[in-house]
């Protein structure tokens, strides 16, 4: 409603401005500040068409200058609303101008946002080699504003692969952060982005330097704002890594600012986080108190978002009524008055304008129809493909339980006839033993290796078969002390494994619901498997571990001292039958086993690992599945 209108006068209003003025620099300029004016207000179709019609009036005059400039706001009207492709051809136009008039500013703004699109489309090689070029032309134009945003964006991009990388970019930014007065916030985010950093690559005490040295420079700051999210995210850094003092201190500061500036998301988050750290240290009083004002927060948080939305709403509406309205009203004096004062001329005007309105208003409708069309063509066609992918699915669905099914019976079937070949082998190896040919190395050698390979065909068959029951499985879901279960595993392996040394760090785990069968399983292959690839004449130290995450999910983690996992390896581990090494004993099915309980409970597992260092496997298991109460 305020597009056809407000435009319409907008655009009456700059060609009018246009035609008195009667020269091409100063029109550009005139269409370029309401192209500015239609982009910040979030129309981009119209915001397009100004920003052309300034860069055809440029372009008479061949300032190249002010044409760059408008091949970037094209670029970035039509990433706004996802055109990406588009964006990168007007951006690489101002490009090619800009390196042709050797244009430091315009150079570095460019490269810039050519990075920003490529970091939309998730290519971050180019973004980094584009945010490279944006560094080098910012140091240039001594601009340490756009320097620190790309030195920032840079750490962001290396911080997924490359640590050093990431440290160093992080630390230049703070550098340069500091040289620029009031502005404290750059200083902060860089600081932030580097103790982000140490903590994703587990440098613990050096993450614990960095929240500290954080939260110090945002103690003597006025943005209360700024105080409350650093806070929190400290306050929850500490919280995970049980400094519990530390982190009620910072929560307790978070939720006092939270309060001041109203942020329900803050205020939410920071008594999560001391409900958390109260019942770690058991004042229950106190961790019952802010559990109840988080789920207050919580709900009061969803109803203020909701609120505020149908508010935004309302207020926008009102102010393009009010505005619509102020602009008719005008309009209606000016009509009045010149009614008045001009004479046949004025009506013959006013009746062409009335006609060519009809024509434009019969145009829309007739628009309007044709998409209306389109659209209806559209959604039959979305129906009818839905209809064809749940036919497809519910098809796949039968054939998967069929495969399965015919997994389970034929490895049922096989079971039989290789008990009884391993039993025959041992009554020819007892025959054998009796008679003179006994003696004979060769037959010993040849029904030692033949037993051994039945023995290997029967694990792999007892291993398909109990990985196949475990989606049928009919679990019974009892409460289950994890650590007596785990210390009960341990007894049973070292007794399995006399001769092997092994050290074993566990933390306090909790109590789950769930079918105990299932979950020693899950455990006990873990466990077994770092023992079997642990280093040569070496110690295998195990650390099992609970890491707080969420309220919806548990988090584990077991690490091994062991020999690691190649890159290439990584991906594959968890398949059926694959033996990373050839020479360990074992079917190959220990981790699919464990893949499928894990996913049994409605939770992931990955692995990171470091060749000749550790190899670390993490693992969720949702409370929905074990936990009676959900």
């Amino acid at each position: 409603m305020r597009n056809d209108s407000i435009a319409l006068h907008y655009n009456n209003k700059s060609d009018s401005i246009a035609s008195e003025l009667k020269e091409s620099e100063v029109t550009g300029h005139v269409h370029f500040v309401y192209g500015i004016y239609n982009y910040l207000n979030g129309k981009y179709d119209s915001a397009i068409t100004y920003f052309f019609k300034s860069k055809a009036n440029f372009e008479k005059i061949n300032n190249k200058i002010q044409i760059g400039n408008n091949y970037i706001n094209l670029g970035a009207c039509n990433n706004e609303i996802g055109q990406h492709q588009s964006a990168l051809e007007f951006y690489q136009k101002a490009l090619k101008i800009g390196l042709e008039l050797e244009h430091t500013k315009q150079l570095m703004m460019t490269y810039y946002n050519i990075a920003s699109v490529y970091v939309s489309l998730g290519k971050n090689n180019e973004a980094k080699t584009n945010y490279l070029h944006a560094l080098e032309y910012g140091k240039k134009q001594a601009n340490l504003i756009p320097t620190i945003n790309s030195l920032l964006a840079l750490g962001i991009i290396a911080r997924e692969t490359d640590y050093d990388l990431a440290v160093s970019y992080f630390k230049e930014s703070i550098i340069k952060a500091k040289s620029i007065p009031n502005a404290e916030q750059y200083e902060v985010k860089a600081n932030q982005c580097l103790a982000e950093t140490y903590d994703r690559y587990q440098k613990y005490d050096l993450a614990t330097d960095q929240f500290l040295n954080t939260t110090k420079i945002v103690d003597s700051s006025n943005n209360h704002f700024l105080k409350a999210e650093i806070y929190n995210q400290a306050g929850t850094f500490f919280a995970i890594h049980f400094k519990d003092q530390i982190a009620k201190k910072l929560c307790q500061n978070s939720l006092e600012y939270g309060n001041k500036i109203n942020n329900h998301r803050i205020k939410k988050d920071a008594c999560y986080c001391l409900f958390r750290v109260y019942e770690s240290i058991n004042d229950k009083n106190k961790a019952l108190q802010y559990h109840k004002e988080y789920l207050s927060m919580k709900d009061s948080f969803e109803n203020t978002n909701k609120l505020m939305e149908i508010g935004v709403i309302q207020a926008r509406l009102e102010n393009e009524k009010n505005k619509v309205k102020n602009e008719f009203q005008i309009e209606s004096l000016n009509t009045e008055l010149n009614l008045k004062n001009r004479n046949k001329k004025i009506l013959t005007g006013t009746i062409f304008l009335l006609i060519f309105a009809l024509c434009i208003l019969f145009y829309l409708l007739n628009n309007i129809s044709k998409k209306k069309q389109a659209l209806s063509i559209l959604n039959n066609k979305i129906n009818t493909d839905t209809k064809m992918i749940i036919e497809q699915k519910s098809k796949l669905e039968e054939s998967n339980k069929k495969l399965e099914n015919f997994a389970y019976y034929a490895a049922h079937d096989i079971e039989a006839p290789v008990n009884k070949m391993r039993h025959r082998i041992q009554i020819l190896k007892n025959e054998l033993d009796k008679q003179a040919s006994g003696s004979n190395p060769i037959i010993k050698e040849t029904l030692k290796s033949t037993e051994y390979d039945a023995y290997k065909l029967q694990e792999m068959i007892s291993s398909l078969l109990y990985i196949s029951k475990i989606d049928n499985y009919n679990s019974s879901s009892n409460e289950l002390n994890l650590n007596t279960l785990i210390i009960d595993i341990i007894e049973t392996l070292k007794l399995q494994y006399t001769n092997t040394p092994i050290l074993f760090e566990i933390q306090k785990l909790p109590i789950i619901y769930a079918d105990e069968g299932l979950i020693r399983s899950l455990f006990q292959n873990l466990i077994k498997n770092a023992i079997k690839f642990k280093k040569e004449n070496d110690v295998a130290t195990i650390a099992i571990k609970f890491l707080p995450q969420s309220h919806d999910t548990y988090l584990f983690s077991v690490m091994d001292s062991g020999i690691g996992i190649d890159h290439d390896d990584i991906n594959t581990i968890f398949e059926p039958f694959k033996q990373v090494s050839k020479t360990k004993d074992g079917s190959g099915m220990g981790l699919s086993i464990v893949k499928k309980i894990v996913e049994f409970y409605g939770g992931k597992i990955w692995v990171e690992s470091t060749i000749g260092k550790n190899t670390i496997f993490r693992f969720t298991l949702s409370k929905i599945f074990t936990n009676p109460n959900n």
